[in-house]
């Protein structure tokens, strides 16, 4: 259980309120919202996901983790920012035991934002994701869009950015791609300060000839990726059985990212 505090003086002391009332703003366009945390969650397996953006729903979301933990997710805690220029942030939270496994050929599942499409940004600082399993696959093989992530499963926001986030000792299996971060980018990534280490991430789809799992970002459509200060070791990569996989694939190996210095990956 837990207690969130939101504008108007709502509070929560469930996770089944704190659903309540996500579900609430998320019909109520044009308002911009910050939660703040005061007590770790338990979703119990139990959890419900509502878009955020300006087609459905507020106008940005900023979540105030606090230094506490969302244990047992089911599903992404946001389905994430769809168009316009909402942007979602999100501070200090930790998802932990998180069980995700669902059908999403279209855009994918993440622990935290199931995806971001055409918004205006995402931001995460100081947010860990740990000892959680995250699948995402598609109807059958044609569909080929399925993407797992970490944090988001696709992400087409103008920018997206990690700041002192870590994953650890999670699987994280796409259909199409799998990323400890995200599973496909198609945003201006910046990654900084950040530790991926000790998971496992694979790609599923039999017979693909092209890379689609790495460490950080599964699969790239031509944007730019900055990283630095980052930390990514013993990690296993797992592609399809006709790509070459290395435990150091930063990004899918037909994409490529800035260097920002002071990292380490082994």
């Amino acid at each position: 259980t837990g207690t969130a505090n939101y504008v108007r003086g709502e509070t929560a002391g469930t996770a089944e309120e704190l659903n309540t009332i996500l579900a609430g703003y998320a019909t109520n366009s044009g308002e911009s919202i910050t939660v703040e945390l005061t007590k770790d969650f338990d979703m119990a397996n139990n959890w419900t996901t509502y878009n955020i953006g300006n087609y459905n729903g507020v106008n940005s979301l900023t979540i105030n983790g606090n230094g506490h933990k969302i244990t047992n997710l089911n599903a992404p805690l946001l389905m994430g920012a769809f168009a316009g220029d909402g942007v979602i942030t999100i501070n200090d939270l930790t998802i932990s035991n998180a069980n995700i496994s669902q059908n999403a050929e279209n855009l994918g599942i993440g622990a935290f934002i199931m995806h971001s499409d055409s918004s205006g940004g995402v931001a995460f600082n100081n947010c860990r994701l740990e000892n959680s399993e995250i699948v995402c696959t598609g109807a059958n093989a044609a569909d080929g869009s399925a993407y797992a992530g970490g944090f988001i499963g696709y992400s087409s926001s103008d920018n997206t950015t990690f700041k002192n986030c870590s994953v650890t000792n999670c699987q994280i299996s796409g259909q199409k791609s799998a990323g400890a971060l995200i599973g496909h980018a198609q945003t201006n990534l910046t990654v900084d300060g950040c530790t991926v280490t000790g998971n496992t991430i694979s790609e599923t789809l039999a017979g693909r000839t092209s890379p689609g799992a790495a460490a950080i970002v599964g699969r790239v459509s031509s944007t730019p990726i900055t990283v630095k200060n980052t930390t990514v070791s013993g990690n296993t990569i797992k592609q399809g059985a006709a790509v070459t996989s290395s435990a150091t694939s930063v990004v899918c190996a037909n994409a490529t990212y800035t260097d920002g210095g002071n990292n380490t990956i082994q």
